[in-house]
């Protein structure tokens, strides 16, 4: 575990790419955003340093997050559902110990 917050941008719930989620699963935006940063808080927690959810396929993750096709529906560079398990390319550069100690030294 990296620590106990995670980085989301301010403008993420305005970004075009979650209104793309959110047609394709016939779901609010706000509610796409939140299940967003709900696979961020699991992959916080159990994510290997290349971003894999060892364990988690798509169906867990949709069901984790309340959002059927959910997984499916993102970008591709924002998930790779071409593995055994689910994978968040980059998500360690952007969250995890090394993305969140640059994050903290820009805030000072």
């Amino acid at each position: 575990m990296a620590s106990d917050w995670i980085k989301v941008r301010t403008v993420l719930p305005t970004d075009g790419r979650l209104r793309v989620v959110s047609r394709k699963c016939h779901a609010l935006t706000v509610t796409v955003f939140g299940a967003l940063v709900t696979l961020w808080c699991l992959a916080d927690s159990h994510a290997d340093e290349s971003g894999e959810l060892i364990g988690y396929t798509p169906d867990d993750i949709d069901a984790l997050v309340g959002v059927p096709g959910f997984s499916a529906a993102l970008p591709k560079d924002w998930i790779d559902l071409s593995g055994e398990f689910v994978k968040l390319p980059e998500y360690q550069e952007h969250n995890g110990t090394s993305g969140k100690a640059r994050a903290q030294a820009a805030k000072r």
